[in-house]
């Protein structure tokens, strides 16, 4: 067993693991006398040199007792220079430095002011008859008319042939630019073209008077159907202008005019398929629901938050165009469809009800809640479409009022000045009741110079 035990310490000093284990004394654990401890180990006298044991990867342990010997490795506590580490805060202060700067960078990026501006606003409850007229005549409440048109067609069999002589038709545009005043024109009043073709209106009609928007003179006008004065198809022509030859002699001659807003087609003479009268009339009526339907549609999807249409405010028309024959050899029954309807607009409602509530307003004023005010026109049983009449309007509801303003005018006002600048845009506009601002970075005390650079939110209470 001694000479297969190996060295541990070092040369001249010999301890057999074994013979170690083997020779302590065999002492109670209580009493502690005769065992072997860490302060019991010599010092080696060899100059302070402590050999450490190193072990090879691929060494094998023999038993639990016997170590095969590998190379020894020497260290010294001046085999090493000491190396001085940096502090933990100065580390830590490079990075919130870092942060710092990358923070600021991107806030830079993105400078700029929110300014949320609170408007004043109203809420009146409303329950009245209202007066209305046109909108070209001076009152508290304005309406105008709303004009909507289609064509649709249904392809039938025919049941018979017949002679047919046809007048061409199409729709044209009324122009009055003589004066703020109406003009009833006759039934059959004449329209002639460049080239002498005459055309008639089948009904009597009035002419709106011109009215100024935005500073501008702007023409009333009015969109009717002519019928040609002779049956055939050399009355089928493009779009033209036309004049109204009994206003010759007459100032009205220059100041009243009409375009084509259609072809004039269906002019025709000589032999055409045709349908029984029953068969039309059912075609007819339901070539009428679609164009209800239809109309309906686009009259909703042009007004929608703009134009207030009373509930019994809309009113149809229909005309049968001429049939005409189908490739396949059946007829095409034709039906055009005019929706009329009274439109006012969300300011001038807004405005009757605050003037109705005793209220007065330099600025616009709209209404938050439009799907919430009830209209209904009192007379819609004898309304006329065609005439420029007085009507009366019934309205009832919790209006919520809200001013207006200039947003673009109070982007220009703050561009360049400082934050406690925005105190003053209540008292410059009357329609701004609270303003507060959110500049970015938060370190800058100024709005940009840059309008654009400032964004306006409305906030409602």
């Amino acid at each position: 067993m001694e000479q297969e035990s190996k060295n541990i310490i070092g040369d001249g000093v010999k301890k057999k693991i074994v013979q170690d284990i083997s020779d302590a004394p065999q002492k109670s654990f209580a009493s502690g006398i005769g065992r072997r401890s860490i302060r019991d180990i010599p010092i080696p006298q060899n100059g302070g040199v402590i050999k450490k044991k190193y072990v090879e990867p691929e060494a094998n342990i023999l038993d639990e007792n016997t170590f095969e010997e590998g190379p020894e490795e020497v260290l010294s506590r001046h085999s090493t220079p000491y190396k001085k580490e940096t502090p933990k805060y100065v580390l830590w202060g490079i990075v919130l430095v870092s942060v710092l700067v990358l923070v600021f960078a991107i806030t830079s990026l993105f400078s700029g002011a929110t300014v949320t501006l609170v408007p004043k606003q109203q809420f009146i409850t409303v329950n009245g008859s209202f007066v209305a007229t046109q909108s070209t005549q001076d009152g508290p409440l304005n309406y105008q008319m709303v004009q909507i048109s289609d064509t649709v067609s249904q392809v039938v069999e025919s049941d018979s042939v017949q002679e047919v002589e046809q007048k061409a038709r199409g729709s044209i545009v009324i122009f009055n630019a003589h004066s703020s005043a109406s003009q009833t024109l006759i039934e059959q009043t004449r329209f002639e073209t460049p080239d002498g073709k005459i055309y008639r209106i089948q009904e009597e009609i009035t002419v709106p008077g011109q009215n100024t928007v935005n500073g501008e003179t702007v023409p009333g006008q009015i969109e009717v159907t002519v019928y040609a004065d002779q049956p055939g198809d050399s009355y089928n022509i493009g779009l033209t202008e036309f004049t109204i030859p009994g206003f010759k002699g007459d100032s009205r001659f220059d100041n009243f005019y009409a375009r084509s807003k259609t072809p004039m087609t269906s002019g025709f003479i000589g032999t055409k398929p045709v349908v029984d009268e029953d068969t039309e009339e059912r075609v007819s009526r339901e070539l009428q629901q679609t164009l209800q339907d239809r109309l309906t549609a686009e009259l909703q999807n042009r007004v929608a938050g703009k134009i207030l249409i009373p509930e019994n405010g809309t009113f149809f028309t229909f005309e049968p165009l001429p049939a005409t024959q189908n490739n396949s050899g059946g007829v095409e029954v034709v039906l055009k469809g005019t929706l009329s309807a009274v439109g006012f607009t969300t300011a001038a409602v807004a405005e009757a009800i605050l003037t109705q509530a005793g209220g007065t307003t330099n600025n616009p004023v709209r209404i938050q809640n439009v799907e919430e005010i009830s209209i209904n026109l009192e007379n819609a049983e004898s309304f006329n479409i065609q005439n420029d009449q007085e009507i009366r309007v019934q309205m009832s509801g919790d209006a919520h009022l809200v001013w207006q303003f200039d947003e673009q005018a109070i982007k220009n006002e703050l561009a360049g000045n400082k934050k406690n600048y925005l105190s003053t845009i209540p008292q410059s506009y009357e329609s701004v009741d609270r303003a507060k601002a959110v500049i970015r970075p938060i370190w800058n005390r100024s709005f940009s110079s840059n309008p654009e650079d400032i964004t306006i939110k409305i906030e409602l209470e």
